[in-house]
């Protein structure tokens, strides 16, 4: 079996995109073909290796930028502490199953709605990770829990607690799982998201 070939790379690689090496590039290549991701899937993943961040890291009181270099991917990364992004990929950098992680993926559009369905608003939303693993791409989220409080309170249909205690965020929830990608947490956060197992889970 060949490998998919990119009909169309958003971003070429440049001083803005992640230079992760060949040998990197093949493997992921050969996970999404293994997973059998869609067409807007892996040019998502893509977009997001390929065309670097998506926004800047902000120090701002009570949070520092940290410069994370990654042995495993070779590169390195620009952090913001306070959101728990350094704690988050200081356990991925040193988890087997973890091929690569990029921090600030791609920009997507969500629809908000309420219970009965009526359309509260449109916003621009952006994970804080992009994780692939041996066997899944997930998309982390990264939320303290007083953020995560104020946001139920507006929209409890959107940012509500299981059972479990655990957090979801609808809207991003099901915008990543059409994609068939995957969502899990740790720590501090609130959700990520899980080819498998679509919720939001503490590793």
């Amino acid at each position: 079996m060949s490998l998919p070939v990119h009909t169309q790379s958003p971003l070429l690689q440049g001083d803005k995109g992640y230079r992760i090496s060949p040998a990197l590039r093949e493997k992921i290549e050969q996970i999404e073909f293994k997973l059998r991701l869609s067409e807007p899937a892996r040019r998502y993943l893509w977009q997001c290796i390929d065309g670097g961040p998506s926004r800047q890291v902000q120090g701002r009181i009570g949070n520092a930028v940290v410069r994370y270099p990654s042995r495993k991917m070779g590169l390195s990364l620009m952090l913001e502490s306070r959101q728990g992004e350094l704690a988050a990929v200081t356990l991925l950098e040193h988890d087997p199953s973890v091929l690569a992680y990029f921090a600030q993926p791609p920009q997507v559009e969500l629809t908000l709605t309420r219970e009965d369905g009526t359309t509260t608003t449109r916003t621009q939303y952006t994970p804080d990770l992009l994780i692939v693993r041996e066997d899944q791409i997930a998309i982390r989220e990264l939320r303290d829990q007083g953020r995560i409080f104020s946001a139920s309170e507006s929209n409890l249909h959107q940012f509500y607690k299981d059972k479990t205690g655990q957090w979801h965020y609808r809207a991003a929830q099901e915008h990543f799982e059409a994609l068939g990608f995957t969502t899990s947490g740790s720590g501090n956060t609130m959700y990520g998201l899980d080819r498998k197992n679509v919720t939001f889970r503490s590793a």
